[in-house]
């Protein structure tokens, strides 16, 4: 700090102490950390990173290895930048570069400190023979009193049988592990690799892999699988009029049914011009096979990386699932059954911040206007889904429902009637047996009586009428 002219100058990072608050506090998970490895290496032109796990074993400490190909580093760039906290040069890398950087804070090389306490970097540029090896003590910078600049590290140059003499890269070894990486834990930091990008905006030339030493089914390259088939899928994206072009797919694969629109939003969507983003929504049962396993929400992306939270199935940011809970369960859209992918830019959408940690965007007018946005385009969904679908069926089931009325009415009325008849036909049966003895008892007495002939002929008239008298009396009551 130096006085003049009524003027003071500081030293921006007052004590080296200010590492383990970039490091472990504004990293909040070891699965965060090596994304942001990962996003680093992306950043360094790598075509190809690959992390190496080796949990420890009775005989080995373990150990972390981040490894890509990409530009590599020579001495003078090291000094100057590894370890200058909050200083990037991203933004000036993005307006000439082929990639658009993933990163701009400056701060994700101190991730590494997340993972263990010992870090060594191997470093080269192309055409060089030998590469930069640098060993750090994330412990040495846990001094409140001492300034960066008095932190020594050692380095030296190595040669490195992967890369040969035109080959570049770089090479993270981190021992001294903070967490234990057990199966379970290794599964989830390939679910959530897989996640990180974007299956249908892939990153240009770009692969990651795992490699976990004894573990083939961990292993491999890293992929997010497309969901398939959906039975609606929506498509959009915001032109340069601040109006939302629409293209609407329904039916499935075997009837679909296209139609396409440009509609207005309630908000000013002046600074989100070129978002881009997909739902894709199921409404059959059986469809977990073709969404992959993916899980469902409409999760964010910038330049084919994910961005946190959006996305993960603890986020609720656009309100899916408060609105069905309000609605007790009957809502038209359900969250469990959206995959929605949303495409932000860099270079497109700059008022599009990420917070310090980089978990989150900035809370502010641009974010409010995306999250409308997309809640008008989740809106228009439920609507479709509405016309489409749930009142369709509802007049389905209730048709159903008056034929199955019917029907159980008709049943019941001829229960009834079977029974009224048996219950009428015991005494009309016994007023005929009694008729008939009368008749026999007439004729045995032989007396003729033309008042009692009608009175028979009139019983049998009505308890056995026509043709069944004639044929066979049996057949009568």
């Amino acid at each position: 700090m130096a006085k003049g002219d009524n003027q003071l100058t500081f030293e921006a990072s007052a004590t080296a102490n200010l590492l383990a608050l970039i490091g472990r506090e504004l990293v909040s998970s070891d699965e965060i950390a090596l994304i942001e490895l990962v996003k680093n290496a992306y950043d360094a032109g790598a075509k190809h990173v690959e992390v190496t796990i080796q949990p420890p074993t009775e005989k080995e400490p373990g150990f972390t290895r981040i490894r890509d190909d990409g530009q590599g580093m020579n001495f003078s760039d090291f000094e100057r930048i590894f370890m200058f906290a909050g200083y990037s040069e991203r933004p000036e890398e993005a307006k000439g570069g082929t990639r658009v950087p993933t990163g701009e804070k400056g701060i994700g090389r101190f991730a590494t400190d997340r993972l263990g306490r010992y870090l060594t970097v191997f470093t080269k540029v192309a055409n060089s023979p030998r590469a930069l090896k640098v060993s750090f003590d994330w412990e040495a910078f846990r001094s409140k009193k001492k300034k960066f600049n008095e932190i020594k590290v050692p380095y030296e140059y190595t040669e490195i049988a992967e890369f040969s003499y035109k080959d570049s890269g770089t090479i993270l070894v981190i021992k001294g592990l903070r967490s234990l990486w057990k199966r379970e834990r290794l599964a989830d930091l390939r679910h959530a690799l897989e996640r990180l990008l974007d299956p249908f905006h892939k990153p240009n030339n770009f692969e990651i892999s795992l490699t976990i030493p004894g573990s083939q089914a961990l292993s491999g390259t890293i992929a997010q699988p497309r969901p398939e088939d959906p039975d609606i899928e929506v498509e959009f994206s915001v032109q340069e009029n601040t109006k939302v072009r629409r293209r609407t797919v329904s039916g499935g694969l075997l009837q679909k049914n296209v139609s396409q629109e440009t509609v207005s939003s309630a908000v000013d969507l002046g600074n989100l011009s070129g978002l881009t983003g997909r739902f894709l929504y199921y409404i059959k049962r059986g469809f977990r096979g073709k969404t992959k396993s993916l899980e469902a929400g409409v999760q964010l992306y910038r330049d084919g990386f994910r961005v946190e939270p959006f996305g993960s199935p603890s986020a609720d940011w656009l309100g899916i699932a408060t609105k069905r809970a309000k609605r007790a369960g009957h809502a038209h859209l359900v969250p469990s059954r959206l995959f929605g992918f949303v495409e932000i830019s860099r270079l497109l959408h700059p008022g599009l911040r990420d917070t310090t940690s980089r978990q989150a965007l900035v809370a502010d007018e641009v974010v409010q206007a995306l999250v409308t946005v997309l809640r008008e385009q989740t809106q228009y969904l439920e609507d479709k889904i509405r016309t489409e679908v749930s009142e369709p069926r509802w007049r389905e089931t209730r048709a159903k429902r008056v034929i199955e009325l019917e029907r159980a009415r008709l049943h019941s009325l001829g229960i009834m009637s079977f029974g009224l008849a048996h219950e009428m036909r015991q005494p009309l049966q016994a007023i005929r047996s009694e008729a008939d003895n009368i008749v026999n008892r007439l004729e045995t007495l032989k007396i003729n009586d033309k008042e009692i002939a009608e009175s028979q002929a009139a019983i049998d008239e009505r308890l056995c009428p026509g043709t069944c008298r004639k044929v066979n009396s049996a057949f009568c009551l």
